[in-house]
């Protein structure tokens, strides 16, 4: 996957997806994870303490670049009933 990078965001950061479906890793100069973001419901759960401007920054990056995906609705399946008044 290329990795585009933000101006904000700068060389500190790298991004990948996990192999686990929807999970964006964050990572940053020296390999370390730093984040994990989830495409499914759009929450970054953070593993190391990081300033909080570029925390926002990172944050921001990844709601633009993987935006949250809309749910997939579950079909529900058709349930046979007896009509009342055949067989028993």
């Amino acid at each position: 996957m290329a990795q585009k990078q933000n101006a904000k965001v700068g060389d500190s950061y790298h991004f990948r997806r996990a192999k686990q479906s929807g999970l964006i890793q964050v990572f940053n100069q020296d390999w370390y994870l730093m984040a994990e973001y989830s495409e499914h419901t759009g929450a970054v759960s953070w593993q190391r303490i990081t300033a909080a401007p570029q925390r926002a920054a990172v944050e921001q990056w990844l709601r633009d670049q993987f935006p949250v995906s809309e749910p997939v609705q579950p079909v529900k399946a058709k349930v046979a009933r007896k009509r009342p008044g055949k067989g028993a």
